[in-house]
């Protein structure tokens, strides 16, 4: 990586250098700034998450040192959304690209112009020889109180069923919130056990057909009253330290989940992808990504477990044709992805999966694996293995092998018995002295 130059190679002042030269608190992201700002190394960050201590705090922010077109694709993403948290309310974000297959100017105008957090102008633009683009962006950050609070409403979704992990989540929350500063809400029926807590309920009756989950998500984004919002199932208990380490990682995000491990302490699924090429809604076999410093387009945070600015799950809201286990978190991972807003992890969290075990994810597999999409359809017609497969007593890569051959054991049994009845027809027309 080469020094990047912003002083005019001409006579006579550049904008840019007018610009870097002004009594504004500036960031340079990279390592080699020309001139003496505050500077922070993304490449070095997990998840490219910066200082805390730095968000919210500048008026200018140089994404110059590095041309944009030398980022991996997967993790562009995630550079632009931290770029903008070192902004206060109101201020320029300066980026330096060059035109090519993975990145344009179109990509770029889209990222910042559809967010639904940003109200964006173009400030200045230079063009330069071979694609080359500068742009400053005049930014003013929506809602910019939200990013400010630590604040929480802490949610679970339970049917009544689980009683003692709903009890274990609730006191996971007090013992980081003696005072009972944050809010409570319990999605599902009341109960005596959850009395001492300082809980909330949700006065709304819900199907007894169908798992109304992003209904039920939905509405706890409604009752909230707090900027920041964690929507759990009733499997999980908080970690301690978990609002400390929410502390550490900063209250500006939008959309995070945090490290999670069964009460064995083997890692749950929490950072995923269903696919690492295909950019279709289609099931595969879910990837467990080790490497947090990507993102690929059909990636997702495990549903289980989800934190939220709570306007932005009003603003975008889940799906509610979708009912559990029908994929809904990654079909709301992508929504947030297209409108600007890559999910991320907060690793300075975490949260234990209570009467579980590994096998539960056994399914899933490691993204460092040769991974092959498992999807492969033979031909235009409808599938029809969805109507059989789900009373095959079988769990995890077992049931979607079945699924991926159960036509050729279909058809290979056809065959079979169909040269049975061959035989058969042979035996008895030779028995009753038929010759051949």
């Amino acid at each position: 990586m080469s020094q990047a130059n912003i002083t005019p190679e001409v006579p006579g002042e550049h904008p840019l250098l007018t610009l870097a030269t002004q009594p504004l608190r500036q960031l340079w992201i990279g390592s080699n700034s020309p001139l003496p700002f505050e500077s922070v190394l993304l490449s070095g960050c997990t998840n490219f998450r910066g200082p805390s201590s730095l968000h919210r705090s500048f008026d200018v922010v140089w994404f110059y040192e590095q041309d944009l077109m030398h980022i991996p694709p997967t993790s562009l993403p995630l550079y632009l959304d931290e770029s903008v948290r070192f902004l206060g309310e109101e201020g320029q974000l300066v980026l330096r690209y060059t035109q090519s297959r993975e990145v344009t100017v179109f990509q770029v105008k889209r990222y910042f112009g559809r967010h639904p957090n940003l109200d964006v102008q173009v400030a200045q633009e230079f063009l330069g020889e071979a694609g080359s683009v500068t742009t400053v962006l005049r930014i003013r950050r929506l809602n910019y109180k939200a990013y400010e609070s630590q604040d929480w409403t802490f949610a679970i979704l339970t049917q009544g069923k689980k009683v003692s992990n709903v009890v274990s989540y609730l006191q996971s929350i007090r013992n980081e919130d003696p005072s009972a500063r944050h809010e409570i809400l319990v999605c599902g029926p009341p109960n005596d056990a959850y009395r001492d807590y300082g809980v909330k309920y949700l006065d709304r009756t819900y199907s007894s057909k169908f798992s109304d989950i992003c209904s039920k998500k939905n509405d706890l984004a409604r009752y909230a009253t707090r900027p920041n919002l964690l929507i759990v199932h009733d499997r999980y208990t908080l970690d301690r330290g978990f609002l400390a380490g929410f502390n550490e990682y900063g209250s500006d995000f939008d959309f995070v989940t945090v490290a999670q491990r069964y009460e064995c302490g083997t890692d749950f699924p929490s950072y995923c992808a269903m696919s690492k090429t295909r950019h279709q809604f289609i099931f595969a076999d879910p990837i467990t990504i080790e490497d947090v410093n990507h993102w690929y387009p059909m990636s997702f945070l495990n549903g289980g477990l989800l934190a939220f600015k709570t306007h932005n799950l009003r603003t975008l809201p889940f799906n509610e044709l979708m009912f559990w286990g029908q994929a809904e978190d990654v079909e709301y991972s992508r929504w947030m992805f297209e409108h600007s807003l890559p999910p991320r992890i907060n690793l300075f969290s975490s949260a234990t999966v209570l009467g579980l075990t590994p096998e539960y994810t056994a399914i899933f597999r490691s993204e460092k694996e040769n991974i092959v999409d498992n999807y492969e359809p033979e031909s235009d017609a409808p599938e029809i293995e969805e109507e059989v497969l789900p009373v095959i007593p079988l769990r995890g890569r077992a049931r979607h092998w079945v699924r991926r051959h159960f036509r050729k054991f279909a058809l290979f049994g056809a065959l079979i018995m169909v040269a049975v009845q061959l035989v058969t027809l042979y035996l008895i027309l030779s028995l009753s002295g038929v010759s051949w």
